[in-house]
């Protein structure tokens, strides 16, 4: 019996398979991980494994050092994941930013927002891409990853995420994450319990606070033409539904809809897994747990898993469906269009033309707006009730930068 088995196929994956077997085994309940490795492999050439400090589970295994080394940071970035969306550890991530005036940024693609987004240290979400990543932690000596990959990249790009002067410490429960993550040194075991810990012990900096953040609302359109630029509706979405359980799946449009959304944490969910579909149905799950909800959500996700419609009428589910209508598949319009530069519109089976969202929300016995100017889209947030209900908010389908 053994906790995990793993067979190495090629030569350049063992330095990896190796750090996963070993912190996996360490890891409690410890006990034996089989790894395969054919006879031929010994014989092919392989990357160095990075090299890196793991400190095994349980407190405070090596956190001393972390305590100095975020202290004596002369510029300091805390990256927060869902790992650190706990009660205690939002708590203790504020205490710890503020003592030290460290600078926090959400982890690309996080599933939860663990830090209130509208705190003046609060610097936005990172872009799951190496270089934007590498260019935005760049003037940063010391960064400390919760709760999150080290560091995320969809779709893949190339090169290091981190710049050879910044040093990276990274906090998971994750003995996969451990092996492969970009850090210098990794403290496995309880992300709340280690960050609680790193709050207590750290002595505060004479470090004055930044001026209240405020939040940015972009100006109203007087002329639409395609449709309403999706900052200025996601802006006034966010603005109405703040007090909701939002969960996010606008995919493409995802960075835009969360700079505007201001949220203490705890009350917002992202399809991290990138699962089309999943968003609705999570917020029936809100909803059914006594949270009125909203699911921010693609035309293209949407009509994944339009059922949820019915679920919402049959249980009177007080959710409110807000369908981006930009007329495809923005997303992957993107990907194609990095792929074959200029060619992205010969690829088949992305746009999504003439579906009307609230005759089909009326289908299923629910009331719905579709609404493609600013007076309609402000008019109809501002009469908004319980629900179930569908809004359907006509945009432009010019391009968008998805991250």
């Amino acid at each position: 019996m053994t906790k995990a088995a793993l067979a190495v196929e090629q030569g350049k994956d063992l330095p990896e398979a190796l750090e996963w077997a070993f912190h996996l085994a360490l890891t409690p309940p410890r006990g034996p991980v089989v790894l395969v490795v054919p006879m031929d492999l010994w014989e092919e050439e392989a990357p160095p494994p990075r090299v890196k400090t793991v400190y095994s589970p349980g407190l405070p295994q090596g956190l001393e050092g972390a305590v100095q080394t975020l202290v004596s940071a002369r510029r300091l970035a805390l990256v927060l994941g869902g790992g650190a969306d706990t009660p205690l550890a939002r708590r203790a991530s504020l205490q710890l930013a503020e003592a030290l005036g460290a600078h926090v940024f959400s982890a690309p693609i996080s599933p939860r927002q663990a830090f209130p987004t509208f705190h003046p240290l609060y610097q936005g979400v990172l872009p799951p891409m190496a270089s934007r990543i590498r260019e935005r932690l760049a003037s940063y000596d010391v960064v400390l990853v919760a709760g999150a990959p080290c560091f995320l990249r969809y779709p893949y790009t190339p090169g290091p995420s981190i710049s050879q002067e910044t040093q990276v410490l990274l906090i998971t429960e994750d003995p996969e994450e451990a092996a492969r993550a970009e850090a210098h040194r990794v403290y496995l075991g309880d992300v709340t319990l280690a960050i609680t810990y790193l709050a207590e012990k750290v002595a505060s900096k004479d470090v004055s606070l930044p001026r209240k953040a405020t939040r940015p609302v972009p100006p109203r359109p007087t002329r639409v033409a395609k449709g309403l630029p999706p900052s200025y509706a996601l802006s006034r979405v966010a603005e109405a539904l703040c007090s909701r359980f939002i969960v996010d799946e606008a995919i493409s449009l995802s960075g835009v809809f969360r700079g505007t959304l201001w949220t203490e944490g705890g009350g917002y969910l992202h399809a991290a897994s990138g699962g089309l579909g999943y968003g609705p149905a999570a917020a029936l799950g809100a909803a059914l747990a006594g949270k009125p909800a909203a699911a921010v959500v693609g035309d293209g996700s949407f009509l994944f898993a339009p059922q949820v419609l019915y679920t919402a009428r049959a249980y009177g589910l007080d959710v409110v469906f807000v369908v981006l209508n930009n007329k495809g598949y923005s997303i992957l319009k993107g990907f194609a269009e990095s792929l074959y530069p200029g060619q992205a519109d010969q690829v088949p089976g992305l746009s999504l033309e003439e579906v009307d969202f609230t005759t089909l929300a009326q289908g299923f016995g629910i009331p719905g707006a579709r609404v493609a100017t600013p007076e309609a889209l402000e008019d109809t947030l501002s009469a908004l009730g319980s629900g179930p209900f569908l809004l359907e908010i006509v945009l432009d389908p010019s391009p968008t930068q998805a991250f």
